[in-house]
């Protein structure tokens, strides 16, 4: 998918660096999907960087949970490094956003990073919520389980779509995955544009 109109982002310095979290990482296409992301980025003047691009060395790890743990600080380690982060937070195993790739959008948000996020999913969490678990109570607005359920006509938890909005982005949502990643490239790259070189 390559940029028509939008313009791109040119900094005498250096590319920007985005950090493409995602349940990406799972698929079976993955680097198919990684080596389309980061040419996206590419084109619009922008360095890609895939969870797995972390520097890691695992030959240290004497155990899964130790791989485990040296895999989630090389993954921190690169979203330090970075200057955004894309999210891809279609719902992955649930009705909610990958956990992973949760706690690595409030991250990133904490470091102060640009935060941008899509999903493919157009059906509101609430709706989600009713297929999964059943009617909810119009009285209580409780489900089944007698848990209360968020009722603010929202794609996701209202962390996610609130912490977004709070920062001049919004939770792009299109059935086609690269469409709305491409949105969210466009939207950071007219930030960037707008705001000087941090360099």
């Amino acid at each position: 998918m390559k940029r028509k109109n939008s313009p791109a982002y040119v900094c005498p310095c250096r590319k920007p660096k985005v950090y493409l979290a995602g349940p990406d990482v799972f698929d079976s296409k993955l680097n198919v999907l990684a080596a389309n992301k980061k040419a996206i980025c590419a084109d619009y003047g922008l360095e890609g960087k895939f969870p797995l691009d972390a520097a890691l060395d695992l030959s240290a790890c004497k155990t899964p949970q130790e791989r485990g743990i040296a895999i989630s600080a090389a993954n921190e380690a690169l979203i330090r490094d970075c200057d955004a982060v894309i999210a891809n937070l279609t719902p992955f195993r649930g009705v909610s956003a990958d956990a992973g790739t949760v706690y690595e959008l409030g991250y990133a948000t904490a470091l102060g990073k640009r935060v941008f996020a899509y999903t493919t999913e157009m059906v509101l969490y609430t709706e989600r919520v009713k297929k999964r678990f059943g009617p909810i109570d119009k009285k209580t607005g409780r489900d089944r389980n007698t848990q209360a359920v968020e009722l603010f006509s929202l794609h996701d938890n209202l962390m996610l779509d609130g912490s977004l909005s709070t920062r001049g982005s919004t939770l792009v949502a299109n059935p086609n995955a690269l469409q709305g990643f491409v949105k969210c490239v466009e939207m950071l790259v007219a930030d960037l544009i707008k705001t000087p070189c941090r360099q």
